[in-house]
């Protein structure tokens, strides 16, 4: 008998021509007795059905495995080429939205646009092509080669968009230089200023050199028409530091200005009249307590966060003050 069973079969018989036998087992019993010789096979063939059985069972499991196995791999790529029909189909200026949206908030936007570029060729066309996700220009007092020629790109793709400033003085070595180096790379765009942060945690001397170089530049007394977000930090501690001299330090002139965030420094006011919102945050003692007066010369002052974390008890002068414009105060005492 020919056998079309695609499974190759372990046995003599093929699992196919014992299943056709199986009739002549089971209708064994209306054999006549007479016929001992037929009667004597029953059992043996019985015993090997059954094993042909067990063996076609195995491999119709192995099969059922395998099938499954593709099933779940032809599901997810069905999954993959719909995601990416459904992507393909999405207009650029949408995809480009979708893109300033996902990264709208994010600390390391500026990297998380590299690794959407090396996405796809569509990707990367989109996301030059959107001078949002190029606007974080980023500096420090290691400022590296590589850290330049990436600002010196993402400066050429922001086109020209506002641009968020960042730079972190954490090192006493080749400040003057790095610093100049970093300032001359953004001068030239600095009527796209628009938030500007300055982080210091290497100690007074960082802030001294970082200052001491904008003087050098003659940069400390910059115009900077489009400046609304100004953020000076010092993330080290502090002794007896603070003077008259310090206010002296920037003098820039901008005159959108709407948002001032200062953590244990001062700034000359009188060159930041237009300021509606201020976070003050103190850790110093040595703070110079008489120097937030100066907020009463703030007209436009809508909301204050005073944060005093040096300890109240140590404070030397009780400031009081009237603000009249003020509309929201968020008030912090470490007592």
């Amino acid at each position: 008998m020919r056998c079309f069973c695609k499974f190759s079969c372990h046995n003599a018989r093929c699992i196919c021509t014992e299943l056709l036998d199986r009739d002549e087992i089971y209708n064994s019993q209306r054999l006549p007795s007479a016929d001992v010789e037929k009667l004597r096979e029953l059992p043996l063939l019985a015993a090997h059905l059954f094993s042909s059985l067990e063996e076609g069972a195995r491999v119709i499991a192995q099969v059922n495995e395998a099938l499954l196995r593709e099933l779940e791999i032809a599901q997810n790529r069905v999954k993959e080429i719909t995601r990416m029909c459904g992507v393909s189909l999405i207009p650029d200026d949408i995809l480009s939205y979708i893109f300033d949206l996902v990264l709208e908030g994010d600390e390391d936007k500026d990297h998380a646009i590299l690794k959407i570029t090396s996405v796809s060729q569509r990707f990367r066309f989109v996301a030059i092509a959107t001078p949002s996700l190029w606007s974080i220009i980023r500096g420090a007092s290691r400022y590296s080669v590589e850290m330049q020629m990436k600002n010196a790109i993402f400066l050429h793709r922001s086109g020209a968009y506002p641009l968020t400033i960042d730079f972190h003085a954490n090192s006493r070595k080749h400040v003057y230089a790095n610093i100049g180096r970093f300032m001359r790379d953004i001068l030239p765009h600095s009527n796209r200023w628009k938030d500007f942060t300055v982080k210091f945690d290497g100690g007074k001397t960082c802030v001294d050199r970082f200052f001491e170089s904008l003087v050098r530049l003659r940069l400390d007394d910059l115009h900077l028409p489009n400046l609304e977000r100004l953020t000076i930090t010092v993330e080290f501690p502090l002794a007896s530091w603070f003077s008259e001299a310090l206010t002296q330090l920037l003098r820039w002139n901008a005159p959108r200005l709407r948002f001032l965030e200062l953590e244990d420094f001062v700034v000359d006011l009188r060159n930041f009249e237009s300021i509606t919102h201020m976070n003050l945050t103190i850790y110093s003692i040595d703070f110079p307590f008489d120097w937030i007066y100066g907020l009463e010369s703030l007209p436009s002052l809508s909301s204050l966060n005073l944060n005093i974390c040096c300890g109240i008890s140590k404070v030397k002068s009780s400031p009081k003050w009237t603000l009249p414009s003020v509309q929201r105060l968020a008030l912090f005492i470490r007592i």
